[in-house]
């Protein structure tokens, strides 16, 4: 039996692939059979120093040695170090050779990594930006139609839903069209006001800013903007502007009103401005009295006949201040007025046209003027109650004495400016007493 020779075990210093190793450019790390680290190159040195503090970067290597020498066949791998606080990465290729040793090659991938990392964050950042500056982002193609919507929608249309439609069937007014979009701006475009249908089909405005998108040859090719949907703050706007218009023509009525000395001056002032107001042909001041539910105080215009207002107001006191619309062809728009709860009255508008609808504003000014109205038709019925009280008798309704003075000089200087003649009767009620002493002491 043939005698054993022993072959000497190969060193890094006696292998002949020690060569081949040492020559290769970069980072390069010899690992024993053991995978003990056997030799490091000298771009490799951060590597080396990581694998003898053992941490994770030393698992992450060994681990792609174990993998390459298990198969026989090349592993990748990936390592972070951080050196004089700068991130370092590299990329490992483990390659087995023979005798069960591992070649683990390194490339230094850092400037890479981190400048694509820079650009993700920058992209997002970009990004957060324009989702916060804007409602949605959009390009459009050299055919007009929306090429792309940022992710959210728009106007409550789905991304999908608006891509390859064209922006001009969503304009409220088509003939808008006929200007230039921003969708289609040939030039920059800054916060350009364009009304769109929503997919509910209701009025959405929008504030467009857009850049148009040249090719290499300068011709034009879309455009590319962001749209911020600023409906909610125009209708504050115009809510704001009806309102200060309101808050106007409501303290211009009371001005007119205290400016009248007499009643029924005030009222015909108040219906005249509420009338050219609200743009109605007709206006009409109704009254409380003793003797009639409602009777007419004062108006503007020639008010149309018609019986709709005439039954509303029979039922006014019963049901308490409302605001109702009448169009029964009449075109009218009334309002009851009150103080402290109870009815006292009611404005009435007309317009002949009974076709042109009142609008949320004209029913919010004569509700705004009901108001300070109620308090004046108090002051008036209250005032009318005075003086009734202040000429009449209590007992029989009669005129009392200084009543009686007063209406006697009207009528004497009445007949003396007209030299008519006039006759005074005196009558003198026997047995009087009895009827007073039984009713008129109470």
């Amino acid at each position: 039996m043939p005698s054993a020779v022993a072959v000497p075990r190969a060193t890094p210093e006696t292998d002949p692939s020690q060569d081949f190793v040492r020559a290769m450019p970069g980072p390069v790390l010899l690992f024993a059979p053991d995978l003990s680290l056997a030799y490091a190159s000298a771009p490799a040195a951060l590597l080396k120093d990581a694998i003898a503090r053992d941490g994770e970067a030393a698992t992450a290597i060994r681990q792609a040695a174990a993998e390459a020498q298990a198969a026989r066949a090349a592993a990748q791998g990936r390592v972070e170090l951080n050196h004089e606080d700068a991130r370092r990465v590299f990329d490992l290729t483990a390659v087995p050779i023979a005798n069960g040793r591992v070649v683990v090659l390194a490339r230094d991938v850092s400037f890479e990594t981190n400048m694509r990392a820079a650009l993700i964050e920058s992209r997002q950042r970009y990004k957060d930006l324009v989702d916060i500056a804007s409602d949605f982002a959009w390009e459009t193609g050299p055919d007009g139609r929306f090429a792309f919507v940022s992710g959210g929608g728009a106007m409550g249309y789905a991304a999908e839903a608006l891509v390859g439609s064209r922006p001009a069937d969503l304009l409220v007014d088509p003939e808008a069209a006929a200007g230039t979009l921003p969708f289609a701006a040939t030039n920059v475009v800054t916060e350009s006001e364009i009304w769109l249908r929503d997919a509910a089909g209701a009025q959405a405005c929008l504030l467009a800013t857009a850049t148009p998108l040249h090719d290499a040859g300068g011709a034009w090719r879309g455009a590319r903007g962001l749209c911020r949907d600023v409906t909610g703050e125009r209708a504050r706007d115009a809510a704001f502007a009806q309102a200060k218009m309101r808050d106007r023509v409501v303290t211009y009525v009371i001005d007119r009103i205290r400016n009248e000395a007499e009643p029924e001056a005030m009222l015909n002032a108040a219906a005249g401005v509420l009338a050219r107001a609200t743009n109605a042909d007709a206006a009409a001041i109704y009254l409380e009295e003793s003797d009639s539910p409602m009777a007419e105080a004062a108006r503007f215009g020639e008010p149309p006949a018609e019986t709709v207002l005439a039954a509303w107001l029979d039922d006014l006191g019963a049901n308490g201040p409302m605001l109702e619309e009448i169009d029964h062809g009449a075109g009218v728009l009334a309002h009851a007025t009150a103080y402290r709860g109870r009815v006292n009255g009611a404005i009435a508008l007309w317009r002949r046209d009974a076709g042109q609808d009142w609008r949320d504003d004209d029913r919010s000014l004569l509700a705004a003027v009901t108001g300070q109205l109620g308090v004046v038709l108090t002051q008036i019925i209250d005032q009318r109650g005075l003086e009734r009280v202040s000429r009449t008798d209590g007992l029989t309704g009669l005129l009392n004495r200084a009543a009686f003075m007063a209406d006697l000089d009207q009528c004497l200087a009445r007949a003396m400016v007209r030299e008519t003649p006039g006759v005074l009767i005196y009558l003198d009620l026997d047995n009087f007493k009895p009827v007073n002493d039984v009713l008129g002491h109470d």
